[in-house]
């Protein structure tokens, strides 16, 4: 069985999704758009040619497109060193020694552009032992959408 057998499902599409009731808009001028877990060692051990990867790929690449558009700053979040990716999914044989650079690099559709921030996640959380924080303080950011893979462990 393949990680991608485990999880399969499909992108909601907005009819799917239930409707706003927070009244809740997005202002250009305080948002930030955080990017979860987006290297290849997470990718790759997905069906990449199926949903919801190739779905989840396209939609992040779209999304980083509108922000940089619209001046909202893009920061990536990545795990430290060896602890992220043991606890989210087992990694094929041969990918599991830092030496495998291509394993960090990020998925060609969503790496960081020049002016992106890029941050390491000490813990399970995009937000605990990390400089978030601080950097959202210094952009003066107060609204942030998040998307990638194990975003849900990532904020929690």
């Amino acid at each position: 069985m393949t990680p991608a057998s485990i999880f399969p499902y499909v992108m909601p599409t907005p009819a799917m999704l239930p409707e706003d009731t927070t009244g809740w808009t997005l202002d250009p001028g305080r948002v930030a758009l955080v990017v979860l877990n987006l290297q290849r060692r997470f990718v790759r051990v997905l069906d990449q040619e199926g949903a919801p990867v190739a779905q989840l790929l396209a939609n992040t690449a779209r999304l980083v497109r509108a922000a940089h558009a619209a001046g909202v700053p893009v920061i990536h979040s990545v795990p430290a060193g060896e602890r992220g990716p043991a606890l989210y999914v087992r990694r094929p044989a041969g990918t599991d020694g830092p030496a495998d650079r291509d394993a960090e690099a990020f998925a060609e559709q969503v790496e960081p552009r020049t002016g992106d921030a890029v941050l390491t996640a000490r813990k399970h959380s995009a937000f605990a032992r990390t400089r978030l924080d601080s950097r959202l303080r210094d952009l003066k950011r107060d609204q942030v959408v998040i998307t990638g893979l194990f975003a849900r462990v990532g904020v929690l």
